[in-house]
């Protein structure tokens, strides 16, 4: 609703109010006065054909900002959203009940029937406001897009929960469960006199404990999901670029998905059992038959029952959490989630697999605090190694320095020494110790930086060519040289073929 809107539905709300109250006011001078009956009666019936054909006139004048303003009250597509768009077809009648039902009280001297209308048409106004209320109270807060390392802005990510919206619908369910008692009692005890006001406090009073116990495990649970909306993971995206890029979530972010259940079922239950025992219903049958039931499923179901006792000690002895890269043997991937029987993991390349706990068997985490990468490069054999060794401690101490890399690191990379002496080659290994988030990536980084400087330094990179000398004694220096820059090619070729491959 805009703002021309909201000031017309606030001068005609204002203005039907303060009408309403100021003929209200005369009705109580005059039964104030001892006027006659008949009089009060008249000014009883111009007040309500007045006040309720003023406001079914404000209901067709202002039907599109409160149109607007209803449905903005529910989520959009729900079916509070629906009755909203049509509220004018509950309104009309409604106004219309109270003007007849008014009429009918001030001439028959009885206000039992209009009060009660009266009182559930200003509760359901009540609780309009109310929601409206709440909704600004609890709206969300503005999100800022997070922006990465190459000024990319990321989706807007989703607010957190606040404490504050827990309290507010809490205590919208409080009123909304007072409103209805008050509405059900004008209704029950003077409308209908269905039981007299003895019995109604009766009925109350038997019925209270029972109210109680759903308005806790209401509030139990917007508390337990509260908690984990607050702490569960972020949604894990594709590492498109980087190799296994993706580093694990807590312990309790982890864990949090299976107590949503765990505590969600043990709410439930609790309150059903409670309910039934205040209704006067023997809940000890219930759990005896429930306790057999539960065996005959685990008899019949071993598969499911080892599938989920194997989740639980794979839980319990912290195997894998949520966003860790891990490997199974039957696949591999990032862990994107799991229920109470089966684990969820992504690989890199976009498949999904959906494993039994039963079937994981020996798991491999490669997200756990530290990855060491070793990898060999083929050398010339006259290669001076003392160089070599000085050039890859220059460039592990600059990748150290690199902001993109300085925080990874938890050793540099150096060289580790002569593998290997093949027939034409000197293989040498280099390590370098990492953070587990992207070992791979770095790898790369860290063989393209070597590349690029040993063509500086004049280290070469052995190839797989088999030199043949022959008799013939000349040679055509313009072919040598050819030759020369081909082989310097195929030498780095294999080289980063080599350490992609390790």
């Amino acid at each position: 609703m805009d703002d021309g809107g909201s000031s017309a539905v606030y001068g005609a709300i204002s203005l039907i109010v303060l009408l309403t109250v100021s003929l209200r006011i005369v009705i109580r001078l005059l039964i104030a006065t001892s006027a006659p009956s008949e009089v009060v009666a008249a000014a009883q019936i111009v007040v309500s054909t007045t006040t309720v054909s003023l406001a079914i006139c404000a209901a067709f004048a202002l039907r599109v900002p409160m149109t607007s303003w209803f449905t903005d009250l529910s989520r959009e597509g729900s079916f509070g959203q629906r009755i909203g768009s049509h509220w004018l077809y509950l309104a009309v009648p409604l106004f219309a009940a109270m003007g007849l039902t008014q009429i009918f009280g001030a001439i028959m001297v009885r206000y039992t029937v209009p009060n009660a209308v009266l009182l559930t048409l200003n509760a359901m106004i009540a609780l309009v406001l109310l929601q409206t209320l709440s909704r600004y109270l609890t709206r969300p807060s503005v999100a800022v897009p997070i922006t990465t390392d190459n000024n990319v802005a990321s989706p807007l990510a989703p607010a957190p929960p606040r404490f504050s919206d827990v309290v507010v619908r809490c205590v919208r369910v409080a009123i909304l469960i007072g409103g209805i008692a008050v509405v059900a009692q004008s209704w029950i005890v003077d409308v209908f006199a269905l039981v007299d006001a003895q019995g109604w406090k009766a009925l109350t009073r038997s019925s209270f404990a029972t109210a109680l116990t759903l308005f806790l495990a209401f509030v139990a649970w917007e508390l337990v999901n509260f908690f984990t909306r607050r702490n569960a993971p972020a949604a894990i995206g594709s590492a498109a670029g980087h190799d296994e890029a993706v580093g694990g979530g807590s312990r309790l972010a982890t864990l949090l998905p299976l107590l949503r259940v765990v505590l969600a079922v043990t709410i439930s239950v609790l309150a059903l059992l409670i309910v039934l025992s205040e209704l006067g219903v023997n809940i000890g049958p219930l759990l005896a038959g429930a306790s057999v039931f539960g065996l005959a499923i685990s008899f019949g179901s071993q598969a499911l029952v080892r599938d989920i006792v194997s989740g639980v000690f794979y839980l319990s002895d912290d195997a894998f959490r949520i966003g860790e890269y891990i490997d199974c043997g039957k696949a591999k991937g990032s862990v994107e989630g799991f229920t109470l029987r089966s684990i969820r993991l992504r690989h890199q390349n976009g498949q999904v697999h959906t494993i039994p706990f039963g079937q994981l068997g020996q798991i491999t985490n490669f997200s756990r605090d530290w990855a060491t990468v070793k990898f060999n490069l083929r050398f010339k054999r006259d290669t001076d190694l003392e160089k070599l060794r000085k050039t890859v401690k220059k460039i592990g101490d600059e990748m150290q320095q690199d902001p993109e890399f300085k925080d990874d690191f938890l050793a540099p990379l150096r060289m580790q020494g002569v593998a290997d002496i093949l027939d034409n080659a000197m293989l040498v290994r280099f390590k370098f110790t990492v953070r587990p988030n992207q070992p791979s990536y770095v790898q790369r980084v860290a063989v393209k930086n070597m590349v690029t400087k040993f063509a500086e330094v004049g280290i070469e990179f052995a190839d797989s060519m088999v030199a043949v000398q022959t008799l013939a004694s000349g040679s055509d220096p313009a072919a040598a040289a050819a030759a020369s820059t081909a082989k310097s090619r195929s030498r780095a070729e294999t080289a980063l073929a080599e350490a992609s491959g390790t």
